[in-house]
């Protein structure tokens, strides 16, 4: 079809024309054809839709549209001056009514449509940005607030497909995204790409990318998820109910996809409700600068724990060689310290290549102790105080954080290299 090879040729001369400076400003990465026609056949029929794009590029995703329901009536927006020549060329070529407008998201009354599609920009969103304003949540990043956009112009049982990273699924940033989210419209359909090189390979970028499909209306009661390693693949989906896929509990809202979910005649508690709590380490390094020491120059320095001290479930200090300081000097009463006794200490960064999600140890501290901000440590107090596990206790928590059916479930829910406080404070353990 010609519009197919226009959408392609345009999309194809941007990637490759555009400077590494042009693309980190745009933070926009153009939808291969690949991608746009498994995100488009997520979709459910529907009789001459009316559809808008957001952040349409040079039209891909409108063509992968035209191409699915050849009776759509596409508006597609786009604010970048250089693309809305391409995304004209585009449309023109289609076969159904089509027009490019070019606006700013925040700018624009969105008409109502039966089908949104997008590839929203993934640049981060100040806090300060007066534009926070006219959402309902904190927003951290421009790809959220183009979703939220796109939710509110679907009409009742409208449908919507994003592709998106994974980083809106857990942790406090996202929060609010999710609650508002999933307050107007259901998950239904999710496809994950499972390697972060693949997806957008040509534009130079490493992002953990997923498609989402969702529904305007009550969240239905099961969600279908696929994982595809290859973006040439057809996706092969597992109903999965929608309880395992979002979860509400005391440490906020998050969602997981789970390619084995457990059986509901398990007893199943989380960390927190077991009595034990994961807070991340206090010492913030150039913050505490005058703090840390290389070498322990007096009987008052403590040993100081970074994530480098955390190897193959052993935990090392101090640790010859390494270039993190190893020692701390607290003042009196250092809120920084924490009281001896048996911890679980776990690195907050994995990445999504190692062979292992959860890196943890046991470690029995002997006397006051720091723990650096890249560090986990599960206890047993509360969110402001800690106190250490029972030996027992501890040696418990680490076979169930680093069991199988633990680092299935951060693999699904810490869709990024970090694994959250929060993240392990929701996982499920068997009792």
């Amino acid at each position: 079809m010609a519009a197919a090879k226009v959408a392609k040729r345009a999309r194809d001369r941007f990637v490759h024309e555009s400077s590494p400076q042009e693309k980190s400003e745009r933070e926009q990465y153009l939808t291969p054809m690949n991608v746009a026609k498994t995100a488009i056949g997520m979709l459910e029929d529907k009789a001459s839709p009316h559809c808008i794009d957001l952040g349409a590029g040079t039209g891909v995703l409108s063509f992968a549209l035209a191409d699915r329901f050849q009776r759509a009536d596409i508006m597609a927006v786009e604010n970048d001056p250089k693309l809305i020549g391409a995304l004209s060329e585009t449309l023109d070529a289609l076969e159904c009514k089509s027009s490019a407008i070019s606006a700013d998201i925040f700018d624009l009354d969105l008409p109502a449509c039966d089908i949104a599609v997008l590839n929203p920009p993934y640049r981060k969103m100040a806090a300060s940005d007066p534009l926070q304003d006219r959402l309902p949540f904190r927003c951290p990043n421009y790809y959220a607030a183009f979703i939220w956009f796109a939710l509110k112009a679907l009409k009742d049982d409208g449908q919507l497909v994003a592709i998106v990273p994974r980083s809106w699924t857990n942790g406090a940033y996202y929060e609010g995204f999710r609650r508002a989210i999933l307050s107007e419209a259901s998950i239904d359909r999710v496809v994950l790409y499972e390697s972060r090189r693949n997806v957008f390979a040509d534009s130079g970028v490493l992002q953990e990318v997923m498609l989402l499909k969702m529904s305007k209306g009550e969240q239905r009661p099961v969600v279908e998820v696929a994982h595809l390693h290859d973006p040439e693949g057809i996706p092969e989906y597992n109903s999965i109910i929608a309880s395992e896929v979002i979860r509400h509990g005391s440490e906020g809202t998050s969602i997981s996809f789970p390619r084995n979910p457990m059986r509901s005649d398990e007893q199943i508690k989380t960390l927190v409700e077991y009595g034990a709590r994961a807070s991340t380490g206090k010492v913030v390094e150039f913050r505490n600068k005058g703090k840390i020491l290389q070498t322990r120059e007096s009987l008052c320095d403590i040993p100081l724990l970074h994530q480098v001290n955390i190897n193959g479930g052993v935990l090392e200090h101090p640790m010859t060689g390494s270039k993190k300081a190893q020692w701390y000097r607290p003042e009196p009463n250092d809120p920084n310290s924490m009281p001896s006794g048996y911890y679980v200490l776990v690195r907050r960064f994995s990445p999504k290549e190692s062979k292992r999600r959860v890196e943890a140890a046991v470690y029995h501290a002997e006397g006051p102790f720091a723990v650096e901000n890249h560090v986990n440590v599960i206890h047993a107090g509360t969110s402001r105080r800690i106190e250490p596990l029972t030996e027992e206790a501890a040696r418990w928590i680490l076979r169930q954080i680093t069991s199988p059916s633990s680092e299935a479930y951060m693999d699904a829910v810490a869709g990024s290299t970090q694994i959250n406080a929060r993240d392990l404070n929701s996982l499920p353990m068997k009792g």
